[in-house]
């Protein structure tokens, strides 16, 4: 992320302005990951719900980057005791807008001849990551910020967790790291 300004405020919140790039998702959710660990949250939270946040911070940052391919996004997290809060501000005066998940059938996808061409954009794809996070987290808000842009948000609570024997192998050997939510 060259051009990122990362800060830290106390240990237990972090902002990050960066231009948006298709690997802005990635390294924002390994700051994220990396922040979990210095603060020993991977026991606490669980890896169920690490999951979740995870793939919610990727989902958010890659909305914001799309929203607003040319202008910096800021992404903020706040890690409370039993709470996490995850947050990404843009440009864009664009509400969001959730597309409904259809069930499909076999016969209802047609292949696009295109789909792995470098460049390739399609208009039958994406849409679906608001839905996720909404489906996530605990709460997910949308905060206008005039004259311009908006704080779309996530909170994520949690109990205490009691690690198992596997999760205490994993935060002795983090070799999964960043494998949560491809990227």
């Amino acid at each position: 992320m060259s051009g990122t300004a990362i800060e830290t405020k106390r240990d237990r919140e972090i902002t990050c302005t960066t231009l948006p790039a298709p690997t802005v998702p990635a390294s924002v959710r390994r700051l994220v990951e990396q922040r979990f660990a210095a603060l020993g949250l991977n026991r606490a939270i669980g890896r169920e719900v690490r999951r979740d946040i995870l793939l919610a911070v990727s989902e958010l940052v890659t909305n914001s980057c799309t929203a607003t391919p040319r202008s910096a996004i800021t992404f903020r997290a706040a890690f409370e005791d039993r709470c996490v809060m995850v947050q990404v501000w843009d440009a864009s005066d664009e509400q969001p807008t959730p597309r409904t998940a259809i069930e499909l059938e076999l016969d209802d996808i047609t292949p696009d001849p295109n789909a792995l061409d470098e460049g390739h954009q399609s208009d039958e794809i994406g849409g679906l990551g608001l839905p996720l996070v909404m489906a996530l987290a605990d709460e997910i808000g949308i905060d206008p910020t005039p004259p311009k842009g908006k704080w779309v948000w996530a909170r994520f609570h949690f109990t205490p967790a009691t690690a198992t024997d596997q999760e205490k192998d994993e935060e002795a050997n983090p070799s999964g790291a960043g494998q949560a939510a491809g990227g």
